[in-house]
């Protein structure tokens, strides 16, 4: 998981790659412990040719102006935002669950085929 700080990385990030996962956090947040467990364990199993990405909204506010709340984890295709989970169940299995089935919902929907 890289941790991007400015628009410039981001923009980068999103030309270089067919699909990212962003993960949005604030560190004064006491949830985001348990966000970051969530997306450890599913970058744990995803496709190797995904990238995760990590944004700390207090330390980059001018990435998180058109996110409207914490936590908040986003899927990009082709530089595309085109799936987002706002806040979690803060249970380990089923936000995995949640998450996976929501991603490759709309996997399928666009015809991609990468593992979740």
């Amino acid at each position: 998981m890289l941790e991007i700080r400015n628009r410039e990385e981001f923009n980068r990030a999103l030309l270089s790659n067919e699909v990212v996962f962003v993960q949005y956090y604030s560190s004064i947040n006491n949830k985001f412990d348990f966000i970051r467990e969530v997306i450890k364990r599913l970058c744990e199993t995803i496709d190797p040719r995904i990238l995760v990405l990590s944004i700390n909204i207090d330390e980059s506010p001018e990435l998180a102006r058109d996110t409207d709340a914490l936590p908040c984890f986003r899927v990009y295709y082709n530089g595309k935002m085109v799936f987002e989970q706002i806040d979690f169940f803060y249970q380990l299995d089923l936000d995995l669950s949640v998450l996976r089935r929501g991603i490759r919902s709309v996997f399928n929907s666009l015809n991609v085929n990468y593992r979740v």
